[in-house]
């Protein structure tokens, strides 16, 4: 008898549940899109070159701190260098979803952006060729603080 009680109870509590599972499923297909175009935009050369460039701030956040990393630091910097150099020359994705008017002056921004970028990193390879690895570790904290205006900038978030 108590089973054929919690059978019936059961039914209209699977129903429930499998009605709720509908509303959420679309929900669901929703953000396998929405990742899918993100997908897309991290598809870009530029993506590809900032990714170096963050793997690069990562690395160099642990080797500036000792001097004996320095060499090692150098090839970081040399790398964030080029690829901070290679970034310059393309836009950023967001630049083709704004109005024609304004897309120029966006993207001659991010240039000039990107130049005081480069030249920031010139500095920080300065000063690690010249061993002040106190003055290195000040330059990337702006490196860093460059690196997230930039991104508040020309990103989408």
């Amino acid at each position: 008898m108590k089973r054929w009680k919690m059978t019936l109870l059961g039914i209209p509590v699977a129903a429930a549940l499998l009605a709720g599972r509908a509303f959420v499923a679309p929900a669901v297909a929703q953000d396998k899109e929405d990742a899918k175009s993100q997908v897309k935009d991290l598809d870009t050369e530029l993506a590809k070159q900032m990714e170096v460039i963050d793997e690069a701030m990562k690395k160099l956040r642990r080797t500036l701190r000792k001097a004996e990393s320095n060499t090692e630091s150098l090839e970081w910097i040399d790398k964030m260098e080029k690829a901070g150099v290679k970034s310059k020359d393309l836009a950023p994705a967001m630049a083709a979803k704004m109005p024609e008017a304004k897309r120029a002056e966006f993207v001659e921004k991010y240039k000039k952006d990107m130049e005081v970028f480069i030249k920031t990193v010139g500095e920080l390879k300065a000063a690690v060729k010249e061993g002040k690895n106190d003055k290195a570790q000040e330059i990337f904290k702006a490196l860093k603080d460059q690196e997230e205006k930039g991104h508040e900038k020309y990103t989408e978030q």
